[in-house]
């Protein structure tokens, strides 16, 4: 009986220790996820959000490589890509809004 138990010990923290890492911590998952979304926000194509796109991504890479205080840069990045999505966001609506307001003038002259 005592040698079972051992086994089942022995099993235990063998397949404890086998289990594989959660995976990459949630800081830099949101860091991620952050960049991406400005990205499909059109931050690319909007000159006062590209600057700010390019700082989220250089952050971002520092963070994955390590570099530094990767915690830090990958706060950085999500606050440079947050304001590059918004810049982004503000840009679209004020383009929809032009254009709302054109089509409005449009049709008053008529």
């Amino acid at each position: 009986m005592r040698h079972l138990s051992k086994l089942i010990l022995a099993c235990a923290l063998i397949t404890g220790c086998a289990t594989a890492p959660a995976g990459p911590p949630k800081w830099l998952t949101d860091a991620q996820d952050a960049v991406a979304s400005a990205q499909a926000a059109g931050a690319a194509q909007v000159p006062a959000a590209q600057e700010h796109l390019q700082k989220a991504q250089t952050a971002l890479t520092a963070a994955q490589s390590g570099k530094g205080d990767a915690q830090m840069n990958a706060s950085l990045a999500t606050a440079e890509a947050q304001l590059a999505g918004n810049l982004a966001k503000q840009s679209k609506a004020q383009a929809d809004l032009q254009g709302a307001t054109d089509q409005l003038n449009r049709l008053k002259a008529q």
